[in-house]
């Protein structure tokens, strides 16, 4: 099915594709999922909160969708179209985890462990797909180094209870 034909492409897609993701999303998640670059995916985030279909938090660094408007922008997703948005999703994990892992080794461990809690939603989904189509080896690495470093450090027990969320159930799956 066409995604979301009242709204131009990346706009769309940026908008179905965020209907997957659990939490807020930055321009370069937007642009990862949405398979365009981050400049673009600011420009569309922001037409996107001119429309009021998402809502920019107050430092205006990250945008969410409010659940009603989540569960219609999934819908405007067919399996295929969210199975290469998850792929898309699952390559930025493991970017983004290296990256929280190299930046959680230097003067910058406290800023790389607040994004670490921050994308943790996305984080967990992006693993949870790993998982579910049987990429155990990358979901292993990927999450290998920053869980350790987040254990470890001295926001650990702290940030770890703020995001003490599930794994999210697999489709289907019982609760």
């Amino acid at each position: 099915p066409a995604i979301a034909p009242e709204a131009p492409a990346p706009r769309g897609e940026l908008f179905a594709a965020a209907g997957l993701l659990p939490g807020g999303i930055d321009p370069d998640l937007a642009a990862a999922v949405a398979g365009t670059d981050p400049t673009t995916a600011r420009t569309a985030l922001r037409t996107l909160a001119d429309a009021s279909l998402v809502i920019v938090d107050a430092d205006g660094a990250r945008a969410r969708l409010v659940q009603p408007i989540r569960a219609y922008a999934r819908r405007l997703l067919g399996p295929a179209a969210e199975r290469t948005v998850l792929d898309r999703l699952a390559r930025w994990c493991m970017t983004r985890a290296a990256a929280l892992d190299e930046d959680s080794r230097g003067p910058a461990q406290q800023e790389a462990i607040e994004r670490f809690v921050e994308e943790l939603p996305s984080l967990r989904l992006g693993l949870r797909h790993l998982i579910d189509t049987r990429r155990i080896a990358e979901a292993a690495a990927t999450f290998e180094h920053p869980t350790a470093v987040l254990a470890d450090s001295p926001a650990g027990p702290e940030a770890s209870s703020r995001g003490a969320d599930a794994l999210p159930a697999a489709p289907g799956a019982p609760p």
